[in-house]
This record gives C-alpha cells, structure tokens and sequence, in this order.
C-alpha cells in the first residue's frame, strides 16, 4: 500500500513537471515570436529613419543651394547698382 502511495506521488510530481516545461516551452516560443516581431519593427523604423535622414540632408543642400544663389543674386545686384548710381548703394 505504502508502495502504491509512493508510485502514484512520483507520476503526480512528474505530471507536474511536465506541464510546467510545457508552460515554459510555451512561454520561450511567445518571446521568441515576439522578439522576431520586435526586430521586424526595428528593421522597417531603421528604414524610415535613414530614408528621413537622407530627405533632410537633401532639403539642407537645396536650402544652401538656394542661399547661395540668393546671396549671388544679391551681390551682383548691388554691383551693378554700385555701377550705375555710383558709390556704395545700402
């Protein structure tokens, strides 16, 4: 009888065990599934950001292009100002 007692505690103990691996197989694969998921997100959010980063600096490039234009535009001007009514035109 004590024998039977004993048999029946270990294969309730290994059922036991038994499902709390599968809970943590379970609980691994869900964080797995959700890192694979977290890194996707990254990757596209890196591609975003690099297709912004690369927008911006071609917007300060046209902006620069366009001061110096400005600025070229400007002296030239005055130049010719300067030439025409003589002497330094504010």
């Amino acid at each position: 009888m004590n024998d039977y007692v004993y048999q029946i505690g270990l294969l309730a103990a290994q059922a036991i065990i038994g499902a709390g691996v599968g809970v943590a197989v379970r609980t691994l694969r869900s964080v797995a599934k959700d890192t694979e998921r977290i890194a996707e997100q990254m990757r596209v959010m890196n591609g975003r950001l690099g297709r912004t980063e690369q927008r911006l600096a071609d917007h300060e490039t046209h902006c620069d292009d366009r001061h110096d234009r400005h600025r070229t535009d400007y002296i030239s001007m005055r130049d010719r100002m300067d030439r025409t009514f003589g002497g330094h035109v504010k």
